[in-house]
């Protein structure tokens, strides 16, 4: 399990920088780079006031499965790094999960 920083602020599990999702998915089975992985767990907020609320409660850490297996921190689809940052991408009004990424990657 790894500490999960988070700044997508558009997603609906995120509170206050922090993944309220308890494990969460990385995609990027091609990947060889950050750009070329995305969090398939993101949602993005909508506009009503319930998706403003998180659900749930940040952890102390996270379970990620991970489908980067060419990254260095990758053992058998599970992240192993100790510290994970996921970031967004592109533009602020795409909303897809594509635009999001996982700057924790190193290639192994």
């Amino acid at each position: 399990m790894s500490f999960l920083k988070c700044s997508v602020t558009q997603c609906v599990h995120n509170e206050t920088g922090k993944c309220c999702l308890n494990s969460i998915k990385i995609d990027g089975d091609k990947a060889t780079a950050s750009p070329e992985t995305s969090c398939k767990s993101y949602q993005k907020r909508g506009s009503g006031a319930m998706n403003f609320m998180p659900h749930g409660a940040p952890g102390a850490e996270t379970y990620i499965s991970c489908e980067a297996t060419k990254c260095a921190y990758n053992t058998n689809k599970i992240c192993e790094a100790d510290s994970v940052s996921i970031t967004k991408c592109g533009s602020s009004s795409d909303d897809r999960c594509e635009c999001t990424q996982c700057e924790t990657y190193r290639k192994q």
